[in-house]
C-alpha cells in the first residue's frame, strides 16, 4: 500500500509538472525578451506559476542569490523537475546565458512540445480509464451473477463449495483478479 500511495504521488507530481511547464517556459521566454535576465525571468517564473512549478522555479532562484552557478543551478532544476523537458530547458538557461536572446525561439519551441506531450498524456490518461473502468466491470460481473444464482438457486453455493469444478471457478475467478490488478499495473506505468 505504502508504495502505491507514493507511486500515485509521483505520477500525479509529474503530471502537474507537465501541465505547468509549458506555462513556466512561455514566462520566462516573456520575461527574459523584455529584460535579458535570467535570474529576474526565473524569479517571475517563480512568482507567476503556481506550486509545484512555481515553487521548484522559486527554489532555483533562491540558488542564484546564494552564488550557485547558473550551470548548476539549471541541473538541480532539471532534476527536481524529473522530465526530459525539463532538463532540456536546463540546458536551454545555460545557453541562454551564453549566447542571450538568440535562444528565445528554442524556448518558444519547447513550450509548444511541452504542450503536445499534455494533449498526448491526456489522451493516455482517456485511454486508461477506459481500460481501468473495464477491468473492474469484468472482475464485478460475476458477483451479481453469483447473486442472482444463490438466490434463485440456493443450493450453488454447496455445489461451488463442494465440487472440484465449483472450487475451480471460484479459485479461477480470484486468480483472474490478481492478474487484472497486475495488468493495471503494468499499464498505468506504460
Amino acid at each position: 500500500m505504502p508504495s502505491q500511495i507514493n507511486y500515485l504521488r509521483q505520477r500525479r507530481f509529474k503530471q502537474q509538472v507537465i501541465d505547468q511547464l509549458s506555462l513556466a517556459v512561455s514566462v520566462f521566454a516573456n520575461n527574459f525578451v523584455a529584460n535579458k535576465n535570467i535570474p529576474r525571468s526565473i524569479e517571475a517564473v517563480g512568482r507567476d506559476v503556481p506550486a509545484p512549478v512555481g515553487t521548484l522555479f522559486k527554489k532555483t532562484y533562491s540558488e542564484l542569490i546564494f552564488g550557485v552557478p547558473l550551470a548548476e543551478a539549471a541541473e538541480r532544476l532539471g532534476k527536481r523537475l524529473g522530465i526530459s523537458y525539463g532538463f532540456i530547458f536546463g540546458k536551454l538557461l545555460v545557453s541562454a546565458q551564453n549566447q542571450g536572446d538568440i535562444v528565445e525561439p528554442l524556448f518558444r519551441d519547447l513550450s509548444m512540445k511541452i504542450i503536445n506531450a499534455q494533449e498526448e498524456a491526456y489522451l493516455q490518461s482517456v485511454q486508461v480509464t477506459t481500460i481501468r473502468k473495464t477491468n473492474i466491470a469484468m472482475l464485478v460481473i460475476p458477483i451479481p451473477f453469483f447473486i442472482f444464482l444463490y438466490t434463485r438457486f440456493p443450493d450453488v453455493m454447496n455445489t461451488l463449495s463442494a465440487s472440484a469444478a465449483g472450487r475451480l471457478l471460484f479459485s479461477t475467478w480470484l486468480i483472474a483478479i490478481i492478474i487484472c490488478v497486475l495488468l493495471d499495473r503494468v499499464v498505468l506505468d506504460a
